[in-house]
C-alpha cells in the first residue's frame, strides 16, 4: 500500500506523463496520415504559458531549481491550440528541470519577433 502523499503524487505525475507520450505518438500517426485536427482558440497566450510553468513549481522545488518566466509582453492575442501548446511546453519544462543541476534555474522566455512570430 502506498501511504506517502509524495509517492502518490509521483505516481500520478508519471502516469500522466505516460498518457501524454501515448497521445503524442497517436498525434504523430494522425499527422503522417494528414488527419490531425487542431482545436484553435483565440486568446492571450501569456497567462497560459505562465500557468504551464507554474504547474511545475513543486517539481522544481524538490530539486531546488528556480523557475523564472520572462516576457516584455503582458498580452499576446493569437490563435493557438491549447492542448498542443500544453504538450510542447510541458515536455520542454519537464526536460529542463530533469536535466538542470540542483540549485539551477529554468527560464521560460517569451517574446514577439518583429515578423509577428511568437518566440519561446
Amino acid at each position: 500500500m502506498i501511504a506517502e502523499p509524495e509517492q502518490k503524487d509521483l505516481i500520478k505525475r508519471n502516469s500522466n506523463n505516460l498518457l501524454s507520450l501515448v497521445n503524442q505518438i497517436l498525434d504523430l500517426s494522425k499527422l503522417e496520415a494528414n488527419k490531425l485536427n487542431f482545436e484553435m482558440q483565440q486568446g492571450n497566450i501569456i497567462p497560459y504559458l505562465k500557468y504551464l510553468l507554474e504547474s511545475f513549481q513543486s517539481y522544481a522545488e524538490s530539486k531546488s531549481i528556480d523557475l523564472d518566466f520572462q516576457t516584455g509582453n503582458e498580452e499576446v492575442m493569437m490563435d493557438f491550440d491549447a492542448d498542443r501548446i500544453n504538450s510542447i511546453i510541458t515536455n520542454l519544462i519537464s526536460n529542463a528541470i530533469k536535466f538542470t543541476p540542483e540549485g539551477g534555474k529554468v527560464r521560460l522566455a517569451v517574446s514577439v519577433h518583429p515578423s509577428t512570430q511568437l518566440v519561446i
